[in-house]
């Protein structure tokens, strides 16, 4: 960020010089060095423990080095007066002097009491401290957990309902106009104070997103975006709340924007590893994608844009691959995955030819019935295909006779496959061998056995090859094909076969219906 809070991140509560130091935003310069000679006693003496209790005090506690860093930030009057801002407003500003009962009772660990203290101010003077402290409250102990979701939702979502209330709260700008004139530095003055107001959103915002960011990084499904619900509900502006989010992946659109780059020019130099190179895109990129994706609308034309850019490198990558090998199915997988990704009409219509394009190769290429290995030409399966059947007159006055036309579709296929079908032929020719062996046997038991001594036990021998003519000749006289049924069907499924059945063709030789 730019002009006010522009160090502003999710410690700011944890830096916040008062909370270091553990004095009240009103502390004036003797105060101030008072306090830092307290910490430097303490730390020779090795008693830091014992500098009194303080609203939310920091665990582990700062050491002197902290200290000393965060009070030479209150030397810097715009610097104080954002701290100011984001700590807690005394009451004793409008009671008089004394010790602030909220302040004292959040310094003992009794959250509930001073929450209780500043909701009761509604209605009186002290409305716009009481609106701010519990803003202050909620948001630091929301970023003391340092996450957005779980446990800290329900100060998440106080805060964000408080903080949008006093963004339009004049009473507290008006305090802070107070404020900037009590410092009584040159520095300060109104036009500082009404540049806070105008940026306390845009900085709140930006402290969301980097959690957001953060948790979306970090794999944590849904965190962030329900973290983004929250931010639109609470009345911000959606175009501020896009702004801030948009800042905070901004980084991660330029990481995948360098990642396909770098894709595309590895590719080059070694065209047959292309696969591997938009491989690793995917892998690497789905982490940016997964924090753009929780943070931004779909669509967003930062988060569209990348997912184009991703698209355009895989195509890349998988034409140079494809013409090195060849390797339809791993170049229609990739192709696959850039349809995924592709977000403009233009790429998506790209890409998607040349899927179509990718894929009849594949079905070319690779085995129908197994797809798993490559076809050979040799062993392609020749389905007959028949249609356009006609009833017609070959010349007047003659007979009317059936024609159609005829085609052999080649289904590609895999030795293996040719292999296994073929053997079922082959066991069916085996079968059929043995029921004419038998035949010859019964026929000879019918002329020679018979008329043997031994009729009872030629009878019997009879009667059991004739058993086994009996069982078998069904398996050795019924035309077998190669394909089973499962894979008969899976034909029609075979791309060409497919389209000719669409035209009222059908598998086999003969005549279908007449057209």
């Amino acid at each position: 960020m730019t002009g006010p809070f522009a160090d502003i991140g999710p410690d700011l509560y944890r830096e916040n010089p008062f909370r270091v130091a553990g004095l009240p935003v009103d502390a004036d310069t003797r105060r101030i060095r008072k306090r830092l000679d307290a910490f430097r006693m303490a730390e020779r003496l090795g008693t830091a423990g014992s500098l009194g209790a303080t609203p939310l005090p920091l665990d582990p506690a700062p050491d002197l080095a902290a200290v000393q860093d965060a009070l030479q930030r209150l030397r810097d009057p715009v610097r104080r007066l954002e701290a100011e801002l984001f700590w807690f407003w005394p009451l004793s500003e409008q009671d008089g002097p004394g010790p602030d009962e909220a302040l004292t009772a959040l310094a003992a660990g009794e959250i509930e009491i001073a929450e209780n203290i500043w909701d009761r101010q509604r209605g009186t003077p002290a409305r716009a401290i009481g609106l701010h402290n519990l803003a202050v409250l909620d948001h630091a102990l929301a970023l003391d957990l340092g996450e957005v979701g779980g446990a800290s939702d329900d100060h998440w979502s106080m805060a964000m309902l408080s903080w949008a209330k006093i963004v339009d709260d004049d009473a507290v700008w008006a305090r802070m106009a107070w404020r900037a004139r009590a410092l009584a530095d040159p520095r300060l003055g109104q036009g500082t104070v009404d540049a806070m107001r105008a940026g306390l959103v845009p900085a709140l915002l930006s402290v969301s997103a980097r959690l957001c960011g953060r948790a979306a990084r970090e794999e944590q499904p849904g965190t962030a975006a329900r973290h983004v619900t929250l931010l639109r509900s609470v009345g911000f502006r959606d175009t501020l709340v896009d702004a801030a989010l948009r800042d905070e992946v901004r980084h991660d659109a330029a990481d995948v924007r360098r990642l396909t780059e770098d894709t595309v020019r590895r590719a080059q130099g070694d065209r047959p590893t292309a696969n591997g190179n938009a491989r690793a895109l995917l892998d690497a990129s789905e982490p940016k994608l997964t924090a753009l994706g929780e943070l931004l609308p779909e669509d967003d034309p930062l988060l569209t844009g990348v997912r184009d850019e991703i698209a355009t490198s895989i195509l890349a990558c998988a034409v140079m691959y494809a013409e090195e090998t060849e390797d339809w199915p791993e170049v229609v997988w990739l192709l696959e995955r850039a349809l995924e990704s592709a977000r403009s009409d233009a790429i998506r219509t790209n890409v998607r030819d040349n899927l179509q394009t990718a894929r009849q190769m594949k079905t070319y290429s690779m085995c129908w019935f197994c797809g798993e290995r490559p076809q050979d030409d040799d062993s392609a399966f020749e389905q007959p295909i028949s249609g356009e059947t006609q009833h017609r007159q070959a010349y007047a006055g003659g007979p009317r006779q059936f024609v159609w036309k005829t085609a052999k579709a080649r289904v590609p296929r895999c030795t293996e496959c040719r292999d296994l079908h073929r053997g079922r032929v082959r066991e069916q020719r085996v079968t059929r061998g043995l029921v004419w062996a038998s035949l010859l046997v019964i026929f000879a038991f019918l002329t020679v056995g018979l008329g043997s001594a031994d009729r009872v036990g030629a009878a019997i021998m009879f009667g059991m090859i004739a058993f086994v003519v009996l069982l078998c000749a069904p398996i050795a006289f019924t035309a077998r094909p190669e394909l089973d049924d499962a894979e008969q069907d899976s034909v029609k499924d075979f791309e060409p076969i497919r389209d000719q059945l669409r035209k009222g063709w059908h598998l086999g030789p003969g005549p279908g219906p007449l057209v």
